[in-house]
């Protein structure tokens, strides 16, 4: 956390304010669950959005995201355009642990943590509503809800960002250019990024991932 983040965050406690935790593996719906968050939690809540859990986070109340590490890779390389090399591979799965693939387990059996599914949640709003909603204790009227099913439906968020720009661009709600992949959101895609053998060495390096956060073995 750079300094200026650092005495903003220390003002917002002194004021009494909450921070929530918004964590979530990277392409794994963490901005629109952001975004949602930021809509809907009155004061004294502020979200804090991030890829790696610190320590002291796991005092606070926390919403996670996490998905099928292999779609997840298939979208790295789609929203970045990289080469689908097996160096590439390599070097997004050390990245992919550095920003939080693990710290999900940490979470598992934790009640001040709420984990979303991405299979579960990605165009149901309702399911992300209701979840959100009973975890903070909050009701959110239908009106609220339709309002922003519509400002964050996965077509108006592609609309709206500029297809020039490269995903090191970032608009103000912390949606990069090419956020939206060709898959627009969809999953199982992965077989038609990756060759078999890469499919497999990576199957191998998130086995217990997988296992542990109940996704099927790749066919």
């Amino acid at each position: 956390m750079k300094i200026a983040a650092k005495i903003k965050y220390k003002t917002r406690l002194a004021l009494g304010q909450q921070p929530v935790i918004q964590f979530g593996i990277p392409r794994s719906g963490s901005t629109l669950v952001y975004n949602l968050l930021r809509e809907l939690l009155p004061s004294p809540y502020f979200i804090l959005k991030t890829h790696a859990l610190r320590p002291k986070d796991l005092q606070q109340k926390i919403v996670a995201t996490y998905r099928n590490p292999l779609d997840v890779m298939a979208s790295v390389f789609e929203s970045h355009g990289l080469a689908v090399t097996d160096e590439e591979i390599r070097k997004q799965l050390f990245l992919l642990s550095k920003h939080g693939l693990w710290d999900v387990f940490e979470l598992k059996h934790k009640p001040n943590a709420l984990l979303l599914r991405y299979e579960e949640f990605v165009g149901n709003f309702a399911l992300l509503f209701d979840e959100i909603g009973h975890f903070f204790e909050i009701d959110i009227p239908q009106a609220q809800r339709q309002a922003l099913s519509d400002r964050y439906d996965i077509q108006r968020v592609k609309q709206s960002i500029d297809p020039a720009k490269d995903f090191s661009h970032k608009d103000k709600r912390g949606f990069h250019g090419k956020h939206v992949s060709r898959f627009e959101g969809g999953s199982g895609y992965f077989s038609d990024v990756f060759e078999p053998g890469q499919i497999e060495y990576m199957q191998r390096y998130f086995s217990f991932f997988m296992q542990e956060m109940g996704y099927p073995s790749a066919d």
